[in-house]
């Protein structure tokens, strides 16, 4: 078995365990590998020890009780398995700058953090857990712009839009202009930080394809895309399972990963292993920006 599907069972694990007893030697024995070689393989892909990680995962887990539950910080400490109020209420201001109950009384609901524990079904859609940092260089991508949000994603409508005007450019077209891989980029913006976008907040988005200088299509906007820094994820699956993965990015993998949002677009990228928007062998590139980690 690839390390990544071990690292992928442990995750699942940790996720169903939350509230339960656990630690390192444990998930090790439930994925069946040894606890040396786990230890080893879970450093690197996720940056971090499994204790260190199942601390961070249960101060997000509480992060989301204090906001979407009424169960008193006692209860919600104990139920994470912390020693006391105490020291769940330090470790929890040490992550978050706030107490437990200044962050539930401000009603913090941010997109870190934001979301409820991601379906264990889900984890296999990852392909990658731990991201490849990477430069991605500028381009230009001609398509189409428009409003959309998490809750209501106008994206299949659109996509369908920009290939029939594609479809139309590419018969009188020379040679393959419009071959290029197709990007969804999401614009960055004021209510787009990583401390007020939540999943009903309103972003402009564009879709298009790569192309080079010179060429144009009527109705096709033009975008031109800085490129910068960035960690970038791999999905496999269908368009629909999207929102699982990202779940799972933003409010697991953010905010233990040392890294910080920059203030630049985010993208998908749908290159030659995109398959189909159905096909649940589909592979999807995410990309978020991130500056030096923390």
């Amino acid at each position: 078995m690839d390390y990544r599907e071990v690292i992928g069972e442990a995750v699942v694990f940790i996720e169903n365990n939350l509230h339960e007893p656990l630690n390192a030697v444990m998930v090790s024995e439930a994925v069946s590998y040894s606890y040396y070689h786990f230890h080893r393989h879970f450093l690197y892909a996720m940056g971090e020890t499994v204790g260190s990680y199942i601390r961070g995962r249960r101060l997000t887990q509480a992060a989301y009780e204090l906001v979407h539950s009424d169960r008193s910080i006692l209860d919600i400490a104990v139920g994470l398995r912390f020693e006391s109020a105490e020291s769940f209420s330090r470790a929890f201001k040490k992550k978050y700058r706030l107490t437990p109950s200044a962050y539930r009384k401000q009603g913090v609901d941010v997109l870190i953090a934001s979301h409820p524990p991601l379906d264990p079904a889900d984890v296999g859609g990852l392909v990658s857990l731990s991201p490849d940092i990477v430069e991605v260089p500028s381009m230009r991508i001609l398509g189409l712009s428009y409003e959309m949000s998490v809750a209501d994603n106008q994206s299949v409508a659109m996509w369908d839009r920009l290939n029939s005007l594609l479809v139309g450019a590419e018969a009188g077209a020379r040679g393959d202009a419009f071959a290029g891989d197709r990007y969804s980029l999401y614009e960055s913006g004021a209510d787009c930080g990583r401390t007020t976008f939540q999943e009903g907040t309103a972003v402009r988005a564009f879709i298009g394809v790569e192309c080079p200088v010179g060429h144009t299509v009527e109705g096709l906007a033009e975008k031109r895309f800085a490129g910068g820094r960035y960690a970038r994820f791999i999905h496999r699956g269908s368009v629909e399972s999207l929102l699982s993965t990202y779940r799972y990015l933003w409010g697991v993998w953010f905010p233990q990963s040392g890294y910080d949002l920059a203030d630049r677009d985010d993208f998908e990228r749908y290159g030659s292993r995109f398959r189909g928007p159905h096909d649940p062998a589909s592979e999807i590139e995410i990309y978020f920006p991130v500056s030096s980690s923390r």
